[in-house]
């Protein structure tokens, strides 16, 4: 093992932005021009920008496999380009020329990962984190052979997407060390990531055909129904395991954090109840939540509780989840800052549409949304067992 500084054995060069750039920017397909926005995990295979073609003389330009790491915004993350064209980098970005002699690129693509959430902790800025290049460049490598770190990387690459997630559970400073915690992540963690990628298809599934059967019984003619819904009330709470609007997924039917509160937020006044469907107010968004049982959860106001006692009551909540229904959602919303649907506009909706009644329609409406509950619970277990299991591996 050795220990070298990162400016020592790799070139650090910041990527630089055209002014004014709304001159460079075109619409025609030519310079790719990346923006942390582009990035995916740990690479960038494509860009939404292009500008100008003599731009390639002046900016910090990529190539296939070139190695760079974000410096602001979303600082530290390390990544590989992935595409034999050419794309321009703004000065959100660092490129890292490695001498291969000392460091393979890969090896160091690796390593930052697990550094990054040390990187991150020596980052300045008082509301957004920066990452500058004098940081990096005084940055401290324990690195192994270089035949060691080839060893590492054959052993990594194979099971890259589980190292991307779970690589604060791997140590590359020797090979050994290497195969031991990759052979648990494989015997202990990928288990659990096959079957949440089975039910994450079969969760799909289920929301695809709800949305399918929503839109089949949309009508307009006068011997149709008129939706039989109505609002769960606002309770106010003053402690409890609570989740914010921005913690419900996008129409995935998924909660990715909730935490309990000694003192709740002012928009905490909705516990979660059986056989309710909620959705978000806010216009842009499709975030939904169903539980066929009563959960011990509150979530904002910013959502609606929307409940049936009908004999079609699922037919009735399914219409919620309906492409139409977001269209109209999107016609009546309001606001400036936070735009999106208010209680008149809700009504409107409602006193507008009607759906026909089908016994056979509503019969698989209400195992497809009983189906949806037991999923997206399964998918919640599955994430606390692995979750159990990371605290037995990290290093």
């Amino acid at each position: 093992m050795a220990i070298y500084k990162l400016g020592d054995i790799c070139k650090v060069k910041r990527g630089s932005s055209p002014r004014p750039i709304s001159q460079w920017l075109t619409k025609e397909k030519c310079l790719r021009w990346a923006k942390i926005s582009d990035l995916e995990s740990n690479s960038i295979s494509t860009t939404k920008e292009f500008v100008h073609l003599s731009w390639e003389n002046k900016g910090l330009i990529g190539l296939r496999n070139d190695l760079f790491i974000t410096n602001s915004a979303t600082p530290g993350v390390p990544f590989l380009q992935l595409t034999d064209e050419k794309i321009a980098y703004h000065d959100g970005f660092l490129s890292l020329k490695p001498n291969e002699n000392i460091v393979l690129k890969k090896y160091l693509l690796y390593k930052l990962i697990i550094d990054r959430p040390r990187l991150i902790q020596l980052g300045n800025g008082a509301v957004f984190v920066n990452l500058s290049s004098e940081i990096l460049k005084n940055w401290l490598l324990d690195l192994p052979s270089l035949k060691e770190q080839q060893k590492i990387i054959d052993i990594i690459e194979p099971i890259e997407n589980l190292f991307l997630k779970y690589s604060n559970c791997v140590r590359i400073d020797s090979f050994n060390n290497c195969k031991e915690d990759v052979k648990k992540i494989i015997d202990i963690i990928e288990p659990f990531e096959v079957l949440k990628e089975k039910n994450q298809k079969l969760l799909n599934l289920i929301l695809k055909l709800i949305t399918e059967n929503s839109e089949n019984i949309i009508a307009n003619d006068l011997e149709s129904n008129k939706l039989e819904i109505y609002q769960q009330k606002e309770e106010k709470f003053t402690e409890g395991f609570y989740s914010q609007t921005a913690d419900i997924g996008n129409f995935n039917n998924k909660i990715k954090k909730q935490q309990y509160y000694s003192k709740l937020p002012s928009r905490a006044k909705l516990r979660v109840q059986e056989n309710t469907l909620y959705i978000s107010k806010l216009l842009g968004e499709r975030k939904i939540l169903f539980s066929s049982l009563n959960k011990d959860l509150i979530i904002s106001n910013g959502m609606w509780g929307i409940k049936s006692d009908s004999k079609f009551k699922f037919s009735n909540l399914s219409f919620f989840m309906s492409n139409y229904f977001y269209n109209k959602k999107k016609l009546f919303s309001t606001g400036t800052t936070m735009v999106g649907l208010n209680d008149q506009g809700l009504k409107k909706i409602i006193n507008e549409v009607k759906i026909i009644h089908d016994l056979e329609t509503e019969k698989l409406l209400e195992k497809l949304f009983n189906m949806l509950s037991i999923s997206s619970e399964i998918d919640n277990k599955v994430d606390k067992l692995i979750d159990a299991s990371l605290k037995l591996l990290i290093k």
